[in-house]
């Protein structure tokens, strides 16, 4: 038969319970999880494993703060992969004072150059191998004029009025990129005789062992003799961090 009135009141009732229920908001299970212990374990243990690293490059000398002196913030930025954690301390770059005259951004390869190298590798019949130095930033002298203060975490543990003064880099500060791009091309000039093409600055060669390099950011593609690659890539993991290197 025809439902009733009070059958069609029990449906009503029904639709607005699902309505309300459906427009609950979705939990946000990245917050939950970083409330549990195992993760809070895992995030300080990264923690303390990046501020080794920071030790390990000498990115910063602890100072006292000079008085009229206000340092940068930082903050960690944490990512859990849930077997293991990894931290980064960043440093608040837009609260840095600027004059105007400053030179932020490193160069980047024009379009066309890493298809013409690797044209180059094909009718040269050279090997070719990719790479990135890990820790780029860390690697980087500072080229600021003036210095940069930042405020050490607090599982730095700092003594109370100090402060850090960089020597190095921080991911965040406006003048990183262009300091690790200086430092990469100094780098491969004066150990590896790799000089700047006058036409893009991010490709580097040496006629004597006939080796190209290319850079994009802290990512190399080198191409040449696959003797002369791999002594040049062994040296670069040494002494610019180069890392899962593939021919």
């Amino acid at each position: 038969g025809q439902p009733g009135r009070e059958d069609l009141s029990a449906l009503e009732g029904m639709a607005v319970d699902v309505v309300e229920v459906c427009e609950e908001p979705a939990p946000d299970w990245l917050e939950l999880a970083s409330g549990s212990s195992a993760w809070q374990h895992r995030r300080r243990g990264a923690r303390m494993v990046h501020l080794g690293l920071l030790q390990k490059h000498e990115v910063y000398e602890e100072l006292p703060l000079p008085a009229g002196v206000k340092p940068l913030s930082v903050r960690w930025v944490d990512v859990d992969g849930y077997q293991v954690a990894k931290s980064r301390l960043t440093a608040r770059g837009y609260e840095q004072a600027l004059t105007g005259n400053e030179h932020f951004y490193s160069a980047t390869p024009l379009s066309g150059v890493l298809r013409t190298l690797l044209v180059v590798a094909k009718m040269l019949d050279l090997s070719v191998a990719v790479g990135d130095c890990a820790q780029a930033f860390l690697q980087a002298p500072l080229r600021e004029t003036e210095a940069v203060w930042v405020s050490p975490p607090p599982e730095a543990a700092a003594a109370p009025g100090t402060a850090w003064k960089l020597r190095k880099t921080l991911p965040g500060l406006k003048g990183g990129p262009s300091a690790w791009g200086n430092h990469a091309k100094d780098m491969m000039q004066n150990l590896y005789g790799l000089v700047p093409s006058a036409y893009d600055s991010c490709v580097q060669s040496c006629p004597k062992t006939k080796v190209w390099t290319l850079r994009h950011m802290d990512d190399y593609l080198l191409i040449g003799p696959q003797k002369e690659l791999e002594a040049l890539t062994a040296s670069m993991a040494e002494t610019m961090l180069l890392r899962e290197v593939q021919f």
